[in-house]
Order: C-alpha cells, then sequence, then structure tokens
C-alpha cells in the first residue's frame, strides 16, 4: 500500500502556509498517545507540515506498515527543508523518536546515527536522541558500555528522568537487551514510571500498553488498531544468529577483525596578556581526535563541555587529567539582557590542577606543546657578577 502523501500548497511547504499545522500536530499526538489511533489520523489529515509527516509515520508503524513510515519519514524531512529553507532540519515533535529505530530495523544504521545526532543538535529533546544515538552505536557492534553507563537505573533514579524518556528506555532495551528489562533495579525503575503513567488516566494508554507488555504484565486496556507493538519495531535476533554473522565476517577485509582507531583528547589553551606581563582570561578547549590511516591526528571535533560533565564515559585511551578536568566543569548562570541562561564552563581553579602533567596540552592556533606544572613557586637566588639574580621557579618558558 503506498502512503497518501497530500499536494503542497502555492505558498511553498503546506506546513509554512498552514497556521493550524502545529496545533494539528500537537493535537494528533496527544489522541496518538491516549491510544486513539483513529482519531489522530483523521486529525492530522488536515495537516501538511513537515513535522505531521512524522506523526503520520508513527501511526503507520503501529498499523504495521514500516516501509510506508520510512517513505513518510523522509518526505517530512523535504518539506522541512523547503519550510525552514535550511538544509540541516529535524523534526520537532516526539513521533520522530521512533525515525532512527525504524532505519536500524532496515539496516541503514550509518543514517540512523547521522539522524539521530542531528535531533540532539537541532530539537529540545537532545537526551532522547542521546539515547537513539547509543542505540544506533549498539546495534553497530560498537558494544553497550556507553548505553549502560548514560542511562543506568542510578543515574536515572538520580536525574529524575520522565516516564516517557523512561518507556523509550525500555523500548531500547528491548530492541538491544532485552534480558536488562528483568533486571531487579531497571524493573524497580519501569514499575514506579507504569505507576506514574497510570495515574494520568489514558492519557498516555499507549506509553502504558508498551511498557507494561515489555515488563511482561497484563495491559489494563488494548488500543484499537494496533497492528505492530512498538516494541517488534527492530525484530530481535537471536543469538545464534549474531554468533553466525560474527563467524561470516572473519577473515573478510585484510585483517579480519577490524582495529579500533586509536583516540585522545588534545587540549588547547589560549590567553590574554596584559601590558605588565600578567596572564589573564585563560581558555581551555578539549578536542577529540583520531589515528588516521596515514598516522596522523585528525583535526578533531570539540568536545561540548556539557557532555563532558554529564556524559563522559571513561575509555581506556583517556588520560586521568581528561576525568580529572571532567569534574572541573560546572553548571552556571546568568541573565542576558531579559532573559536568564544557563550554560557550562571551567571551575578557574580546579581545571589548572586538573590538567597538570596532561600529555596532550597545546598552544590554541599554532600547536606548540605547553606544560602546566603543579609544583610549590619559589624564589632562586643565585650571585652573578655584580649582584644577585632572583627567578621563579619553576620558571615559565618564553612566549
Amino acid at each position: 500500500m503506498t502512503p497518501v502523501i497530500p499536494k503542497k500548497t502555492k505558498g511553498g511547504a503546506s506546513g509554512s502556509s498552514l497556521p493550524n499545522d502545529e496545533a494539528l500536530v500537537r493535537e494528533a499526538e496527544i489522541l496518538l498517545l491516549s491510544g486513539e489511533l483513529s482519531a489522530a489520523t483523521q486529525t492530522i489529515e488536515h495537516a501538511g507540515s513537515g513535522d505531521s509527516y512524522a506523526v503520520r509515520a508513527l501511526l503507520a508503524i503501529l498499523d504495521g506498515r514500516r516501509k510506508d513510515a520510512l517513505v513518510l519519514f523522509e518526505e517530512g524531512l523535504k518539506r522541512l527543508r523547503k519550510e525552514l529553507g535550511v538544509r540541516k532540519v529535524y523534526f520537532r515533535c516526539f513521533s520522530a523518536f521512533f525515525h532512527p529505530p525504524l532505519l536500524i530495523s532496515f539496516g541503514d544504521l550509518k543514517k540512523a546515527a547521522t539522524c539521530a545526532e542531528l535531533g540532539r543538535q537541532l530539537s529540545s529533546f537532545d537526551k532522547t536522541y542521546e539515547l537513539m544515538l547509543c542505540l544506533a552505536d549498539y546495534h553497530s557492534g560498537k558494544g553497550s558500555d556507553k548505553f549502560f553507563s548514560l542511562f543506568s537505573p542510578a543515574r536515572c533514579f538520580k536525574e529524575k528522568n520522565k516516564q516517557g524518556l523512561l518507556v523509550l528506555l525500555a523500548l531500547c532495551l528491548s530492541w538491544s537487551s532485552p534480558e536488562a528489562l528483568m533486571d531487579p533495579e531497571y524493573r524497580s525503575l519501569f514499575l514506579n514510571a507504569l505507576d506514574e503513567l497510570r495515574e494520568s488516566g489514558d492519557t498516555f494508554l499507549l506509553y502504558c500498553v508498551e511498557l507494561a507488555e515489555m515488563l511482561s504484565l497484563p495491559p489494563e486496556k488494548q488500543i484499537p488498531g494496533r497492528k505492530l507493538p512498538l516494541r517488534d519495531l527492530i525484530p530481535r535476533k537471536e543469538e545464534w544468529m549474531v554468533a553466525l554473522k560474527a563467524l561470516t565476517t572473519l577473515g573478510k577485509g585484510t585483517g579480519g577483525a577490524k582495529k579500533k582507531r586509536e583516540r585522545r583528547i588534545l587540549w588547547e589553551v589560549d590567553w590574554d596578556t596584559e601590558e605588565n606581563g600578567t596572564i589573564v582570561s585563560p581558555e581551555f578547549i578539549p578536542v577529540e581526535q583520531v589515528m588516521q590511516p596515514s598516522g596522523k591526528w585528525s583535526k578533531g571535533r570539540q568536545v561540548a563541555l556539557k557532555r563532558l560533565q554529564r556524559e563522559l564515559v571513561k575509555e581506556p585511551w583517556m588520560t586521568r587529567q581528561d576525568l580529572a578536568a571532567a569534574g572541573a566543569v560546572e553548571e552556571v548562570g546568568g541573565y542576558d539582557g531579559w532573559y536568564y541562561k544557563r550554560w557550562f564552563q571551567f571551575d578557574g581553579v580546579k581545571i589548572f590542577s586538573a590538567l597538570a602533567g596532561h600529555p596532550y596540552l597545546v598552544r590554541s592556533g599554532d600547536g606548540r606543546p605547553m606544560e602546566i606544572v603543579q609544583e610549590e613557586p619559589r624564589l632562586d637566588l643565585a650571585r652573578t657578577v655584580g649582584g644577585y639574580r632572583v627567578r621563579l621557579s619553576p620558571h615559565p618558558a618564553e612566549g
């Protein structure tokens, strides 16, 4: 069955010319969450914006039409590009959470990771798309260490994650490591979420039914028209299938298993100097680099301080100074005109102590090696011809 795609209006993208589309998307998603799939379908028929296609796609998934859903997501992205006039776009509604898992189900792991990264950067659901990135990494064979570190039961309890995110976490576990759903700590976390969702009546009926089924509990109600439970969106591979795939790829290429590329965090440091030589406004920038086949380090990408503080997963290649620097990040806030904002920055004292002795510290711009020495300063007095010389030790290098 081919999905029905409404014609665009003369104003360009249909979403940009229909002022009620945002309200229709919101109304349709409310109906969808409450299990009223038929009413949600009828409501979204009157919308033509890019985001409305994400809602159509999720309805198609629940109807068992995964291929149609893929087409609808792609059409939605095309319309969003025309609506916003830029190439780099992603959906702004929760229905889009299921786009990366759908891509994974079709084996398009690279695109799934790309979409999850776009969602993390461009939407207000960065935590949810970080979860989807972990899922894509797992299915790409990168392991589950990051997944279970960022979304461990203890961390979820501590950060008081919302019930909607916990349902998506349970779904990601069912799509990757379903045995983790039986872990006592995870199970307690999800049971609490289920109880809180049920307190809202039928407002989150879809999530209640999905979560109850994943926990092997009888759902209190059924959802008319749901042909494909979300937990079955990504077919589970049996252990023997995973082992068989590993055996069939063994020895292929030029050396069998692909060797992991070497990584490091390079720290760039810069500062201003006053007329009297005093150093002011020091700035530290962490850059994650990988070793290229040529034997040279890549240019790398800057590591956001928010990620460094909240999402750092300890890796064997990280130095003790890298880990200490993560602990030197602090979240602060203040007014920018009329608006109150929050941002992340380094504690000015802790960061110097943390990076003392770091092997990969360079001056920003020219890449000159730098060193932070953690020693008690002292004055050395030496006799010279005609007097004495006073020298600070350790003495900073020239420049």
